[in-house]
Formats: structure tokens, sequence, C-alpha cells
């Protein structure tokens, strides 16, 4: 996400910890968006089960990443209208629910 959704960041946390999954918030990159897709294409594959990218990222990014979600699997990828810390619970619960149809 964008600087000014950071303040939501020790949300995110305090969320992932109380429901037992792992988070990780990155600042949207609108300079060098290609070094982070680079990783994020990694990591899709080894690490993360699912990505929710918040709507203030690049179009460009957002579409990459998707890409990186199908080359791993198919896993899910779910943009987030973000307009504060609810809308960001609601699409992690849609996360869920994706994942959970995949088992």
């Amino acid at each position: 996400g964008g600087e000014p959704q950071l303040k939501h960041q020790p949300k995110l946390q305090e969320y992932a910890d109380i429901l037992g999954f792992q988070a990780n918030w990155r600042p949207a990159e609108y300079v060098s968006w290609h070094k982070e897709i680079h990783k994020l294409r990694t990591e899709m594959k080894d690490k993360y089960d699912a990505l929710i990218i918040l709507h203030w990222n690049r179009t460009t990014f957002t579409k990459n990443a998707r890409m990186a979600c199908n080359d791993a699997g198919q896993k899910p990828c779910i943009t987030c209208h973000y307009q504060g810390f609810t809308n960001l619970r609601e699409t992690m619960q849609e996360c869920l629910r994706q994942l959970l149809a995949r088992l």
C-alpha cells in the first residue's frame, strides 16, 4: 500500500497474530516496480499462499502481480478497494474463503 495506509500496518499485524496467519505489508513501489515483481514472483512460488493488493498500486504492477499469482499455481490475488482497515479485513475474509475453497 501507499504511505497514507501505513498507519494500518500495526492493525494488520495484530489481526494476523489473532487469527494465526503471516502477513507482510509492503509499501507501493512506483519507480522500480519491476524489481518488486521479480521478488514477488519468487515469493509467490515459495512463501505466500495468496496476495492482497491495495488499489493504490499502479495498474502495471497489479497486472504483473496477478500474473505472478497465476504462474505460482492460480493462487488467490485480490484487489482491495482500501478506504480503511474494515475494507482490508473484509478482503482478507474473502481471501480466506478462496484459500479454503482450494482445499
